[in-house]
């Protein structure tokens, strides 16, 4: 969870150190990738990499997206239902909180991009702004490990095509 000399503290909590960061991120080529995805910026790139800290700590992305909190949970007793399916409460709040403020930012650009066209395809789909909020945050941080499992470029339209998810 060190790098470069400081630890990575909370983003909400004011910790963390934009300038100090950029700095120390340049060592890395991974941050400049995923700083091309609309909405991510430098900071979301730091924080991502940060408490990631190496792709192959997730055998896929469903288990990424449940240390996100992004991912869906059922309970159940002897095949039977407990309750609603609602978001794993256990992960890190602060990359559900980046993958948040990723789409957000995408979103309510001006132009158009490619987060914003996953998030209106979603959309369409589900007809409820919750649910295609959520699987364009998933898309966001399954692109995102992608990138860095492959150690590929960032390239827009894959992020449109269901092609860029890392197999099994």
């Amino acid at each position: 969870m060190i790098k470069c000399g400081w630890a990575t503290r909370s983003v909400a909590s004011g910790g963390f150190r934009p300038r100090q960061s950029v700095a120390c991120g340049r060592r890395y080529p991974e941050i400049a990738e995923f700083a091309k995805i609309p909405g991510v910026g430098p900071v979301g790139s730091h924080v991502f990499d940060a408490f990631i800290q190496t792709p192959d700590r997730f055998p896929d992305k469903q288990t990424l997206w449940r240390y996100c909190r992004l991912a869906v949970a059922d309970r159940s007793s002897d095949g039977k239902p407990l309750g609603f399916r609602r978001l794993d409460k256990h992960g890190n709040p602060e990359l559900k909180a980046m993958s948040y403020w990723a789409w957000n930012g995408a979103v309510h650009r001006r132009s158009s991009n490619e987060v914003k066209q996953f998030y209106r395809a979603s959309l369409e789909r589900t007809h409820d702004k919750t649910h295609a909020r959520l699987n364009t945050q998933r898309k966001i941080i399954a692109t995102m490990w992608a990138i860095w499992k492959k150690g590929e470029p960032y390239r827009p339209e894959r992020f449109l095509s269901p092609a860029d998810a890392v197999e099994r």
